[in-house]
């Protein structure tokens, strides 16, 4: 399967954030070609990127794109070169050797399923990151929840309603019919969107507890985007865009 990883950067000089997410990629088992898209970082990103990892095509946006714009580009480039999926991962995160191989097999064994999660750990790789909890929590994933708690045998892939998107593994048919973000969407609300849009297609959204990345947003710079006014005006936009919702 050919598997584009796309990273979207911005000032990923912190905590050696793109050391370690390139680095991790470079060291998969299942080969992987890798789109970056800085979004005008204002550190030493870029040129640390082109001196390190010369194999990346790296995308330079001469303006902050946001979250969803920025992977949309990637997304677009990676179809033309005929990905049969994408890998999408924040540029704080990393991925085992065998993530992807096992994000592959996973895939092609439930077609039916348009994005796959692995389990998302935080930066020391000993705890769930807690913006995924709720992925696998009893209120979106009841299954898996029981099984964890009851110590019943996983299975390699469960059910759920929403998923953080720091670590999406999506299909070239899922693409192909849901499209990309929305681009109402600058910064974070993208992938609850996204999520709503895929159900509301027919396709499914998985978790796989064989599988890991680490996620660090321990220290992470504050963004305006937690401010009151900016996450109600999301919540606006996300209720008038539920592609579920009943009018009349």
């Amino acid at each position: 399967m050919n598997v584009y990883a796309i990273i979207v950067i911005y000032n990923g000089m912190h905590r050696d954030w793109i050391q370690k997410c390139f680095s991790s990629l470079r060291n998969s088992e299942h080969p992987l070609q890798v789109i970056a898209i800085d979004n005008n970082s204002k550190d030493e990103s870029v040129k640390y990127i082109e001196q390190n990892f010369p194999e990346i095509e790296l995308i330079k946006s001469d303006k902050n794109l946001g979250f969803g714009g920025a992977n949309n580009l990637g997304i677009k480039l990676a179809l033309e070169k005929n990905a049969d999926a994408v890998f999408l991962l924040n540029q704080d995160a990393w991925i085992e050797p065998k993530t992807i191989s096992e994000l592959v097999r996973i895939s092609q064994n439930n077609e039916d399923f348009g994005i796959i999660s692995p389990l998302q750990l935080d930066g020391t790789g000993e705890r769930l990151e807690n913006g995924f909890s709720y992925s696998i929590s009893s209120k979106f994933n009841k299954d898996f929840f029981s099984d964890f708690v009851l110590k019943k045998q996983t299975k390699e892939l469960y059910e759920t309603i929403e998923s953080y998107a720091a670590s999406w593994f999506i299909t070239k048919k899922c693409l192909k019919i849901v499209g990309g973000f929305n681009p109402s969407f600058f910064h974070y609300g993208e992938d609850d969107n996204y999520c709503r849009r895929v159900t509301f297609k027919n396709l499914k959204i998985g978790v796989t507890p064989n599988t890991f990345i680490c996620h660090d947003t321990y220290e992470k710079p504050k963004s305006n985007f937690f401010n009151y006014f900016e996450i109600e005006k999301r919540q606006l936009t996300t209720f008038h865009s539920e592609p579920n919702k009943i009018i009349g």
